[in-house]
């Protein structure tokens, strides 16, 4: 039986550092596509139009909103436990 690096950073450092380390993990996989979206609009912009001027950069703006919302509402939130965003208690507290 093989113990998992997730189970031996909780043992050793607490739980604090292995909900940020297995948070980041997270977050960087998930940035893996829009990176390379990323790299493909360098690569294929116009002859002589410079990074600032791509006609394609609102695009990638706009994608990079979908994918900030869709990583919340999709991998965050149901997955690690923060439903109490949503919850009326919070938001009467709030206002």
């Amino acid at each position: 039986m093989t113990v998992s690096p997730d189970y031996l950073i909780v043992f050793s450092l607490g739980e604090g550092v292995a909900f940020y380390f297995g948070w980041m993990t997270c977050f960087t996989w998930t940035l893996v596509p829009i990176a390379f979206v990323g790299i493909l609009l360098y690569f294929f912009k116009p002859r002589g139009v410079t990074v600032d001027d791509n006609p394609l950069l609102p695009l990638y703006e706009v994608l990079m909103a979908f994918w900030a919302i869709s990583f919340l509402t999709v991998s965050v939130i149901p997955h690690w436990g923060l439903d109490i965003i949503a919850s009326s208690q919070y938001l009467a507290c709030v206002q």
